[in-house]
């Protein structure tokens, strides 16, 4: 019977071993992750001060933990982000469009998220509240 070197099995278990952690570390992989957040959300904001149209419906979608969307104004489309943390509180919420910007803050729930909104950097700056609704 032919004997195995203690070496070559103490280098293939740090070969095995160095392998697994670099998939783990892998950056894509962990992009990959999802959150109980994720889905598509329909949203409706309304305005609470004037010149602020008083309402607008749009979509958005959280995809691992990451918030996006489209809201049309009155005069502009303004891209939202931000980020939904494990503990459901909206991080860094912010719809831009040029030197116009519209921060949200808020929370989500399973099936909603509720929060409020302000707009400044523009020539009048108005706020509300905004409700996520998760899509069935």
């Amino acid at each position: 019977m032919k004997r195995i070197n203690p070496i070559t099995i103490l280098g293939a278990v740090i070969v095995f071993v160095s392998v697994g952690a670099a998939l783990a570390s892998d950056p894509v992989q962990l992009a990959q992750a999802v959150t109980k957040y994720d889905g598509t959300w329909d949203a409706v904001m309304t305005s609470t001060e004037d010149p602020c149209p008083p309402r607008f419906d749009y979509v958005v979608t959280v995809k691992n933990g990451e918030l996006s969307g489209v809201i049309s104004g009155k005069l502009n489309d303004y891209d939202l982000e931000g980020k939904v943390l494990a503990d459901g509180t909206l991080d860094d919420g912010e719809a831009s469009h040029y030197e116009r910007r519209m921060e949200l803050k808020g929370k989500f729930s399973d099936t909603v998220a509720k929060g409020t909104f302000y707009t400044f950097g523009a020539t009048t700056d108005c706020g509300g509240k905004f409700t996520f609704t998760r899509r069935k």
